[in-house]
């Protein structure tokens, strides 16, 4: 009995991170004076000369092949494109608002 209820676990919590609809690590993007943080827990907060701009949570959109994501600030959702980097964990670039958000470097 013991052992099915770990197996059942174990299948359980793969489905659940395989379904994930968030990084698995916290994203840092930068463009100008402007920074993107996306948590791994599903949240993110945008700066703009290191003032808080907005906060809010965030999804991985699975219908676009995972290269899209939705923003969602209280009612309002804001959509932004991205590319991975090659290892599929961290990304490459985002598009917010027409500007291209890389990296951040500081």
């Amino acid at each position: 009995m013991k052992k099915l209820m770990l197996v059942l676990i174990v299948v359980i919590s793969f489905v659940a991170s395989a379904n994930a609809l968030s990084f698995r690590t916290t994203q840092s993007l930068c463009w100008q004076t402007e920074q993107i943080i996306l948590r791994s827990n599903g949240t993110f907060v945008i700066y703009d000369d290191g003032v808080k701009v907005y906060s809010g949570s965030y999804s991985i959109d699975r219908s676009t092949g995972g290269n899209a994501i939705e923003l969602y600030v209280g009612e309002d959702t804001l959509r932004c494109t991205f590319s991975w980097a090659k290892d599929r964990i961290n990304i490459s670039s985002l598009t917010f608002r027409g500007n291209v958000y890389r990296p951040c470097r500081r």
